[in-house]
């Protein structure tokens, strides 16, 4: 890649960004582009997708991050992009060009964090950034400039998890009021989220009898539900009482494979699934009127060595995985017909150098 002036960049981005907001621009659950954090290169490599299979092709974009990035995530209209650079205890913001799928540089980015910050969550209407800092127990919140995607840091942040240990992953609500954060063997704590995006401890759900720890986890689309794997070989699902963000944990958990490192649902809220590290699979659930999961024939599927985290794209057709073991992005397809619906297909792998985690924008 070519890499021209930051102004140059940036100017470019709202340009673009113009043209997308006076033209109406449309916005579909098409899959349009992945992006895939190489986290040896520190960089992001840009792909489309084939929208009929899936299949992601390279478009010899990349960019640079910080020290170490290991999460990375983007908005609902597929313009801006963030990722977590756990080394530099910083985040590297990013718009997308939504016709081209290039990346430009924010304002001002990279900007500082708590330390080793490791997961981040948009709330649903993009005003906030949230990010777990892991090495000092703490939540950095920031407000977006949804025109440049640059940041800025509210007041108050970052906010203390008041737990023992370190936030390992994040979720909001649909309704931008609750914050949900693993923190390991504390449990599940729930944050209310303050209209300026300040933080307050609402609840604290304890691990499951028998369960170490909440090491990842993830909201249905509606909100209802929450589900939260713990590293180790569970999958825990919890109702979620709407107005105040309190879980109530339903049945017992579930089996899933060997260490699951991350859980996702599918945008029409029909299926769990789980990236199982060691044992190179995933697996596939089924959700139940009540929340519950009921296993799908033939889980849990063979993909990838060492898969690390796990998406699905915004149609729900498709499953990706990113694998550390190949360094390479595996591509499952998912089955919509009536015979054993959720089940997954194993269509192709996309090559990648040390993927940590993937972006599917629309």
């Amino acid at each position: 890649m070519r890499f021209v002036k930051k102004s140059i960049l940036v100017l470019g981005f709202l340009v673009g960004s113009w043209l997308l907001i006076s033209c109406g621009a449309q916005i579909t659950n098409t899959p349009r582009f992945a992006f895939v954090l190489d986290n040896s290169t520190a960089s992001i490599s840009a792909f489309s997708v084939l929208k009929s299979t899936g299949v992601l092709s390279p478009l010899g974009e990349t960019v640079k991050t910080g020290g170490n990035p290991t999460a990375i995530t983007s908005d609902l209209h597929g313009r801006l992009m963030y990722v977590a650079n756990t080394d530099d205890g910083t985040v590297s913001a990013y718009g997308i060009d939504r016709g081209t799928g290039n990346i430009f540089v924010a304002p001002n980015s990279p900007f500082t964090t708590g330390s080793a910050p490791v997961s981040l969550a948009i709330d649903g209407k993009t005003r906030f950034l949230f990010v777990a800092n892991n090495g000092s127990e703490s939540i950095s919140v920031f407000s977006i400039h949804r025109t440049d995607a640059s940041l800025k840091q509210i007041s108050g942040s970052p906010f203390s998890t008041t737990t023992s240990t370190g936030p390992m992953s994040l979720a909001v609500d649909p309704s931008s009021k609750h914050l949900y954060v693993a923190t390991g063997t504390s449990g599940t704590v729930v944050f209310n989220i303050s209209s300026n995006g300040a933080l307050t401890v609402a609840s604290q759900e304890p691990v499951a009898t028998g369960i170490l720890s909440a090491s990842a986890l993830t909201l249905s689309p509606n909100g209802k539900f929450l589900y939260v794997v713990d590293g180790d070989s569970t999958v825990s699902a919890y109702a979620v009482d709407a107005a105040s963000g309190k879980l109530t944990l339903i049945g017992s958990p579930v089996l899933a494979g060997d260490q699951p490192d991350a859980v996702v649902v599918d945008p029409l809220g029909r299926h769990v699934y789980t990236a199982n590290q060691g044992s190179s699979d995933v697996s596939a659930y089924s959700i139940n009127a009540d929340g519950s999961l009921t296993e799908i024939s033939g889980s849990p599927f063979a993909g990838g060595n060492q898969p690390l985290a796990i998406t699905v794209d915004p149609s729900s057709r498709f499953v990706y995985t990113t694998n550390l073991g190949d360094q390479d992005v595996s591509v499952f397809t998912i089955n919509t017909g009536t015979t054993t619906p959720g089940a997954l297909s194993l269509i192709g792998s996309a090559t990648a150098s040390s993927p940590a985690s993937m972006t599917i924008t629309r």
